[in-house]
């Protein structure tokens, strides 16, 4: 079980980074008076946080089942 909550975890770490690079990126197309691509941004990196979550409980949920 802790090959598996090892993956989810490398997969939750992958989907914060890319949250993170699209809200970054959000942020740079805001400025720039790019608001519909910021807002495409934006939501995508919602959707990239709401995986990393569900992958995170996944890892923990994994660490917490017997052998």
């Amino acid at each position: 079980m802790r090959g598996k909550a090892s993956g989810a975890a490398s997969e939750t770490a992958l989907a914060e980074r890319i949250a993170s690079e699209l809200r970054a990126a959000a942020r740079f197309h805001a400025r720039n008076g790019n608001g519909a691509v910021a807002e495409a941004l934006h939501g995508g990196a919602h959707r990239h946080a709401r995986e990393a979550a569900l992958l995170w409980q996944r890892a923990l949920s994994a660490l917490k089942a017997p052998a």
